[in-house]
């Protein structure tokens, strides 16, 4: 089935009632398509003219689909302004899944989101027209979101800014199975930068399913994240991530540390923001990634957790010491050098660290057989899987796979999941990943659904959408109707490897539905066990 077909069966508009679930929407979301070739009936020419037509309309949201092919400057007024909530949404043929919409500007900032507007992006495509012209991918403002689903951001570049920047307070990111490559920056993240200054939704800043492969700055090549106000916390979450050859400080003038590391976290007065924010990273892969301060993770003024994470040869250029602490649990660390203030617990450390449940052990890498790629290369030897011997690592984690959240993940190259107790180290993700997004907007709450299999397979699964009232009362949508009891909303569908699907649905919620809880999930086909996390929400007064 096409993605313009999986659209047609899948976007439905539906309201839920104080007293019950109703079958028709009060106000739907204003629906554009964008077709350059002309190939789509009734379709705008370019973003630039559908966008206007929803400033013409006064549409507090809009979705817009993309059809595959490349959006100039000459057809397109850059940097192309976000006012309000925008839906931007590549249409891609899952026989051709490399074909996506990709945006190629000669200016600063190819999008540019205004303070208190939303952007998100499925399957989207940012590069500039020459490697390294100059060109930023996102430039967002004061209280804005940006979410990215299934993006790509290749060879931009820019001063101070990097590819995705988020210099205003109080703004929000998310950015899941984007693929961040060969991007270039100074003095800033070549990847993604944010600045907190403000309250928020929180965490701040969450990075999932997503690569960093290539980017080089001197400061913080892939993420940098900087922490204006001790008096209002901030978080970042950085999971289920691989960072391979990236690097950052390297042959640079550095005045003025503004974050470090590959990942680095850094405030503006030093010492006494300690503990006023949190950077954790979950169940990453770092590989050879040389920095010049900070190694692969870096933080300035605050703290840092690291769970479930491998490290391997991220080496410093210098000794530099980094106020901040940097606490690891269930990781392996193999060829690191050159680390300051941390600790660690149920770890592999390369020359042994003090700590609960730590070993100094070969983990016994594995690959996976029939690939070439490094990533790869970071299994675990089980004989259970074929190999000839057990990683010391398996099993020792000190803690069961659900209190790590590791149910849908894998450490063996039969991508059989983690059972009992957690192995150390970085997991492979073998579940779809589901999104769920709540946007406020005239009085009641649009949701946007969507999902995407994982990097490594094709899945097979039953989508539900229910909702449980404040008393109790099941409905799930089933055959277009809200009905009691637990119905599947489509039987069968398939997720193609690495490739992101939706949004499917946009439901729009009255006030009066406050207490409802949303519930989305992704079933293995025929029965009612989840094949990933669910998404859950409860409705509350929209803003």
């Amino acid at each position: 089935m096409t993605r313009t077909a999986l659209l047609m069966a899948f976007c439905i508009i539906w309201l839920l009632g104080a007293s019950g679930l109703i079958g028709t929407a009060s106000a739907a979301p204003l629906e554009l398509y964008v077709s350059p070739s002309g190939s789509i009936p009734d379709a705008f020419p370019s973003l630039t003219d559908a966008l206007q037509f929803a400033r013409d309309q006064e549409a507090d949201l809009t979705v817009i689909y993309l059809e595959p092919g490349v959006y100039y400057s000459h057809f397109e007024t850059f940097p192309i302004e976000i006012e309000k909530t925008v839906y931007l949404c590549g249409i891609r043929d899952t026989s051709k899944w490399y074909q996506i919409p990709q945006f190629s500007s000669n200016v600063e900032t190819t999008f540019w989101v205004d303070d208190g507007a939303k952007l998100v992006l499925s399957n989207i495509y940012i590069s500039p027209i020459s490697p390294y012209y100059g060109s930023r991918g996102i430039d967002a403002g004061t209280g804005s979101e940006v979410i990215a689903m299934g993006c790509v951001f290749y060879k931009t570049a820019g001063s101070y800014l990097g590819s995705c920047h988020y210099g205003g307070a109080s703004s929000y990111a998310r950015f899941v199975m984007c693929d961040f490559s060969y991007n270039l920056a100074v003095r800033s993240s070549a990847g993604i930068r944010m600045v907190v200054d403000g309250p928020s939704r929180s965490p701040h800043l969450v990075v999932t399913d997503s690569t960093f492969r290539g980017n080089m700055s001197d400061f913080s090549p892939c993420l940098s994240w900087l922490d204006l106000n001790p008096r209002m916390p901030g978080e970042a979450v950085v999971a289920d991530c691989i960072f391979e050859g990236n690097s950052g400080g390297v042959g640079a003038w550095t005045p003025y540390i503004e974050g470090f590391g590959i990942i680095g976290a850094s405030s503006t007065t030093g010492r006494s923001t300690a503990g006023y924010w949190a950077y954790t990273v979950r169940n990453c892969l770092f590989i050879k990634n040389p920095s010049h301060y900070g190694g692969a993770i870096g933080v300035w003024g605050g703290s840092s957790s690291v769970e479930n994470t491998t490290l391997i040869q991220d080496r410093l250029e210098d000794t530099n010491e980094w106020w901040g602490y940097i606490g690891t649990g269930r990781s392996i660390l193999w060829g690191e050098d050159n680390m300051t203030d941390w600790g660690a617990a149920y770890s592999c450390v390369q020359g042994g660290h003090e700590g609960r449940g730590n070993i100094d052990e070969n983990p016994l890498f594995t690959f996976l057989p029939g690939n070439t790629d490094e990533h790869l290369r970071y299994f675990l030897s089980s004989t259970a899987a074929g190999q000839g011997k057990d990683s010391p690592c398996i099993d020792a984690g000190g803690v069961s796979v659900e209190e790590a959240g590791m149910q849908f993940y894998t450490t063996r190259t039969d991508f059989a999941p983690d059972t009992g107790t957690v192995d150390m180290g970085f997991h492979y993700r073998i579940a779809p990943r589901l999104v769920m997004d709540v946007e406020p907007v005239g009085g009641c709450y649009s949701v946007l659904l969507s999902c995407g299999a994982s990097r490594y397979s094709d899945a097979e699964v039953d989508a539900y959408l229910a909702a449980v009232s404040p008393e109790g009362e099941l409905y799930t949508f089933s055959d277009g109707a809200w009905q009691p009891g637990i119905r599947p909303l489509a039987e069968g569908l398939h997720l193609f490897r690495g490739y992101w699907h939706g949004p499917f649905y946009l439901t729009d919620i009255p006030a009066s539905a406050i207490g409802w809880r949303l519930y989305a999930a992704l079933c293995k086909p025929g029965t009612l066990d989840y094949a990933c996390e669910p998404a859950i929400y409860e409705v509350q007064t929209p803003k």
